[in-house]
């Protein structure tokens, strides 16, 4: 490149780069682009969902980190401005009471599944099947009203009771809504079990972004339920 730059007239190259350097003086950098954006939220997402993972390893408090992330992207659709991290760790404090005795509960319920279906594994005999129907159907059942309880939890302001009746029941009446939901994970599962790769970059930021999908699935069910005379209680606004 010099010998190409030394036949060039001294006039013409001076030209060339003061149009270059006038260019580059015209260019403003625009902290609202859609690119920057996107990489900010990426940013945001990916340190939300480490938190995540980091707060689930003690697996007794599973209950309180899923219901915290609920509440925190059902926030995050109405506030997209806000703090992810920080209101992670808010709403992990806010929901603890409920989310944790509920997290043990399906961590019981699922284990004794887990058992059925090893059991049945290992020891086969006549009309076994009807069993393994029998834990198929206890496990679908723990899953869907797991897919309800949470976000039910974090969206609104129910007591304990309450709140079991609404997450064993709506599942069941909302069946298109449940189905979308379970195969939110069916896909991730699948995706996870055959790609080593995608499961990596799942721990990364994967957690986050499936939540997020499926608070959108949840949000048009919830205003389907929802009575238009009636002012629903809502407890994920910012504060």
């Amino acid at each position: 490149m010099p010998f190409l730059i030394s036949h060039v007239p001294v006039s013409v190259f001076s030209q060339l780069t003061g149009s270059r350097l006038l260019y580059y003086r015209n260019m403003h950098f625009n902290p609202n682009s859609p690119i920057l954006r996107f990489l900010d939220t990426l940013w945001r997402f990916i340190a939300l969902n480490v938190v995540f993972v980091l707060t689930c390893i003690p697996l007794v408090t599973l209950g309180p980190s899923v219901a915290a992330l609920f509440s925190t992207i059902f926030a995050y659709n109405d506030h997209e401005d806000i703090p992810l991290v920080r209101e992670y760790f808010r709403r992990w404090v806010r929901e603890w009471k409920y989310a944790f005795f509920g997290g043990l509960i399906f961590l019981a319920v699922g284990a004794l599944i887990a058992f059925g279906l090893a059991f049945w594994v290992q020891m086969p005999v006549p009309g076994s099947y009807i069993a393994l129907v029998i834990i198929l159907f206890f496990a679908a059942f723990e899953i869907i009203t797991m897919e309800w309880f949470f976000p039910l939890q974090v969206r609104y302001d129910n007591k304990w009771g309450q709140l079991w009746k609404l997450a064993l029941g709506i599942g069941w009446q909302q069946q298109k809504t449940s189905l979308a939901l379970l195969a939110i994970d069916i896909a991730v599962i699948t995706l996870a079990y055959f790609s080593k790769i995608f499961l990596v970059l799942f721990l990364v930021f994967g957690f986050s972004w499936v939540v997020y999908a499926k608070t959108l699935i949840l949000l048009a069910a919830f205003r389907r339920v929802e009575h238009p005379e009636e002012k629903p209680t809502y407890i994920n606004a910012v504060q």
